[in-house]
């Protein structure tokens, strides 16, 4: 179950982030679009998890919401690790905010990270 919960933040960043950049959709549409459509379809077909969903989409749509200079891979792996945050160590948010905001927060800096790595890793290549 873990794995269709890291592709569901994975697609939900990417979307957002193509509803934005591709699009030219107002961000805050963009990030409400895809979550709205979903909980629609829960409203009407009942799910389990239902609010785990919501929030993992949520959470994934802050990252999508992300600088147009990052890649839509990059955005896509943000969107993965936000969920793996989201998922494991909300006892840890005590005292810094909403959790979904921290998590994409933290995503972000981490993929921001693992670019500056990779093109570090180029340059000593070559």
């Amino acid at each position: 179950m873990i794995f269709f919960f890291i592709a569901l933040g994975m697609m939900g960043a990417g979307l957002t982030f193509l509803l934005q950049h591709k699009a030219k959709m107002n961000v805050v549409l963009a990030s409400a679009l895809p979550i709205f459509s979903v909980a629609l379809v829960f409203h009407f077909i009942p799910v389990t998890d239902t609010n785990l969903i919501l929030g993992i989409l949520f959470t994934a749509s802050f990252v999508g919401m992300s600088a147009a200079n990052f890649t839509l891979f990059e955005i896509v792996l943000g969107g993965g690790i936000s969920t793996v945050l989201f998922l494991n160590i909300p006892p840890l948010y005590q005292g810094l905010g909403g959790g979904m905001g921290t998590s994409a927060f933290i995503a972000v800096l981490l993929t921001f990270g693992l670019r500056k790595l990779y093109e570090k890793t180029l340059k000593k290549a070559k």
